[in-house]
């Protein structure tokens, strides 16, 4: 995995970049969509904090969620619940049924 993140990132930082060269060859949504892949390794920092951040919460005795009593919990009721309802929505508008998507 290291020398793929190391090849990749030598790729997004060169004179060939899917940004620049990418951006000047086949243009913008081809040279972005491109630069995916090179920048392939910067996603492993988030996926670290993501893993990290709930177990340091709990060693430090700090909520995760808010109270209910909080304002910002309607925020995180209507994020937690919206998900779910865009699962759904996929899984029906694919030919699904509630029933199969509940299971």
């Amino acid at each position: 995995q290291k020398r793929w993140c190391i090849g990749l990132l030598e790729m997004a930082f060169s004179r060939y970049s899917p940004i620049t060269y990418g951006i000047k060859s086949v243009g913008l949504v081809i040279g972005v969509g491109y630069s995916q892949n090179p920048f392939w390794a910067f996603w492993s920092i988030p996926i670290i904090v993501y893993g990290l951040l709930p177990q340091l919460a709990l060693f430090y005795g700090i909520s995760v969620f808010p109270k209910a009593s909080n304002p910002w919990f309607w925020l995180y009721m209507f994020l937690f619940f919206g998900a779910y309802a865009q699962d759904l929505l996929d899984f029906v508008l694919e030919g699904g049924s509630y029933r199969r998507w509940w299971n």
